[in-house]
């Protein structure tokens, strides 16, 4: 694997109608492909690392490109995009996932994450470079003319997340999202940027907001305990469909599979279902005070404890 230079453009021209998306949110903001003006303002914010890297195939005589992102203050990294996608299977592309957990690595990421379109061939491909499935992810797209019901304009509750909201919010994350993706996607302080919403004097709803030039991508956490669960996500929606006429795409994990109804009767679609996996690259490690005790307790022969009634000797 090496970086791309300009001599690879041809390559990535080719290319831009065979690009296999690993990341749903940038996708649907930012346009899959380097090509995508949304990727090309994204290389230039400077605490966002990222690696547009490209590596050759003497078997196929064909270039295999791929892009990579990794926050400075987060612990997992995410693969973008891979290309071309008649390589998704092959050994090549797996050697191209591998470079890329490498550099993660180097970067000081403990995991990699990646989204993968069910059906897709890249799927074996990850499996066979250590990636395992976390959980399953519906996303629909919000028609641009949502008939809200009445109940929507009543609670209207939403507020933007503040310092004091963090310890409620964090209580909804914990109850709610299985261990499993907590490991995989922790909800980390610079997350908490989006809206919540308060019934009772307690926080019942949170709703993640991702914006791009091409979209908005929403992906709400909601308490089955709320009074009308429809009428408060058809109240945020209010916050986003009017944003200079982007279309609006609701993510659906499957533990929040129970707010899909409310989304077909808004007459959304069904846009794309992926399969969420991670690879760590962090494996846990016995101490060697731990090990020590350890070989302590294993040597340790039990012997029996003589007891004398009270008033014998």
């Amino acid at each position: 694997m090496r970086p791309f230079n300009l001599h690879d453009l041809p390559a990535l021209h080719a290319y831009r109608d065979q690009v296999i998306s690993l990341d749903c949110a940038y996708d649907l903001t930012r346009g899959s492909g380097f090509l995508a003006p949304g990727v090309l303002l994204d290389h230039l914010v400077p605490e966002r690392e990222s690696v547009l890297a490209v590596a050759y195939s003497d078997r196929y005589q064909q270039k295999l490109l791929g892009r990579m992102a990794f926050h400075s203050e987060e612990r997992s990294a995410s693969l973008s995009f891979l290309m071309p996608q008649p390589l998704s299977g092959t050994i090549i592309m797996g050697d191209l996932v591998n470079d890329f957990c490498r550099q993660a690595g180097e970067w000081g990421a403990v995991s990699v994450r990646a989204e993968v379109e069910v059906g897709d061939p890249v799927f074996s491909t990850l499996r066979r470079c250590g990636f395992q499935v976390y959980d399953r992810q519906r996303v629909w797209q919000v028609p641009a003319h949502v008939s809200l019901h009445h109940l929507a304009l009543r609670h209207h509750g939403w507020e933007h997340v503040m310092d004091m909201d963090q310890i409620a919010v964090r209580h909804l994350f914990y109850s709610l999202v299985p261990p499993l993706v907590q490991a995989a996607q922790p909800l980390l302080p610079e997350t908490l940027d989006g809206l919540v919403y308060w019934q009772d004097g307690e926080v019942l709803g949170y709703l993640q907001m991702v914006s791009g030039p091409n979209g908005v991508f929403l992906k709400p956490l909601l308490h089955p305990a709320l009074e009308h669960p429809a009428a408060v996500l058809q109240a945020a929606l209010v916050y986003t469909i009017p944003l200079l006429g982007r279309p609006v795409y609701v993510a659906v994990p499957s533990y929040q599979s129970w707010i899909e109804p409310t989304l077909y009767e808004m007459k959304a679609e069904a846009a794309s279902l992926r399969t969420m996996m991670v690879r760590y690259l962090a494996q846990p490690l016995r101490v060697m005070e731990t090990e020590t005790a350890l070989r302590k307790l294993e040597h340790v022969r039990m012997r029996p404890t003589h007891f004398s009634p009270p008033g014998r000797k």
